[in-house]
């Protein structure tokens, strides 16, 4: 339980509240008319950091819509009401579910099999998507005492260079590892886009593997234009060592936990902020140009003499054939 007092004021028209300390809540149409009904949910989970628990405990309560605040301190979860009937009154559990962050896989606790309600731990479990396993991970990462996520301190900036599209999680530390289970296999996805800040190509490829492949070799990946006016146009969608279905059926999976053209332009931003950090770095490693006189060969290439040529036209330009960032 929590070390001190938690609590969300409660608003049914909201469809979820997602509190970053641990409670969470979600709402629906109730059965009667009118009426909404939530799922107010308590996070927990192993907090020793050499543990390889990586599951996220859920203990889950239901709530009306009359209910004005949700609590959760030492002596239990509390729901606050006002109106007509005013008061606190304390709830009793109704699931106990297991959430793994990562691919988003909910089931009942195996241990207590008959302490959930199926129809909520199913509720549950269609409330997946890109936002929640966010806050999921950030809870995890901060019970588990992780460092949250940012920039890399570690990044290879001669790989960077050599490719023109880099892997999210060479550029971000941190990150959540995106996986699917598709019936006994477990894929995850590789997101790869283009951090170099002068670039306007707006281009991702997301690269799907199996991660029981001993080889390392992709099922396939898809090629996507982030510039389009609806968010994003797929370019090429490849297999490569799976069925095409396959690669279809993970592709289709990603699309319905992400707002796939927010969640990348977003995604995108965060990789040319580092890479305008690391663009810096590269250049302050450049020794500085050595200073031109009058008579010498203008740095442009004409083969006119500097004095004649560019001298007086602002800044040095450089020797032709060069680009940004080159060293």
């Amino acid at each position: 339980m929590a070390a001190e007092a938690v609590n969300i004021i409660l608003d049914p028209r909201s469809p979820r509240q997602l509190g970053e300390e641990g409670l969470l809540v979600f709402w629906r149409d109730g059965r009667e008319p009118g009426l909404r009904e939530g799922l107010a949910c308590i996070l927990s989970m192993c907090p020793h950091p050499g543990c390889a628990c990586q599951l996220v405990y859920v203990d889950g309560f239901v709530i009306d819509g009359q209910a004005s605040a949700v609590y959760w301190d030492q002596e239990g979860v509390h729901l606050e009401r006002s109106g007509d009937n005013p008061g606190r009154v304390t709830l009793e559990e109704k699931m106990i579910a297991i959430v793994d962050p990562d691919s988003g896989e909910t089931k009942a606790h195996p241990d207590l099999p008959d302490a959930s309600d199926p129809a909520l731990v199913d509720w549950l479990t269609s409330e997946m998507n890109e936002e929640l396993l966010e806050v999921l991970h950030r809870y995890r990462a901060r019970a588990k005492g992780y460092p949250p996520e940012g920039p890399s301190k570690n990044i290879d900036l001669d790989a960077v260079e050599e490719h023109h599209l880099a892997a999210v999680d060479d550029l971000l530390d941190g990150t959540r590892s995106d996986e699917y289970v598709i019936g006994d296999r477990r894929y995850w996805a590789g997101m790869f886009l283009c951090p170099t800040p002068w670039c306007d190509c707006h281009e991702a490829r997301i690269v799907f593997f199996d991660d029981e492949a001993e080889s390392g070799d992709a099922v396939g990946s898809v090629l996507l234009d982030l510039g389009g006016p609806s968010g994003y146009k797929i370019e090429e969608m490849a297999a490569e060592c799976a069925p095409k279905k396959l690669l279809e059926d993970l592709w289709a999976l990603f699309e319905q936990r992400h707002d796939v053209g927010r969640y990348l332009r977003h995604r995108e931003a965060q990789m040319k902020g580092v890479g305008d950090t690391l663009w810096r770095r590269i250049s302050e490693q450049v020794p500085a140009a050595p200073k031109v006189g009058r008579n010498d060969p203008c740095p442009c290439g004409s083969g006119r003499k500097y004095k004649r040529c560019c001298l007086g036209k602002g800044a040095v330009p450089p020797v032709a054939g060069s680009s940004p960032g080159s060293e």
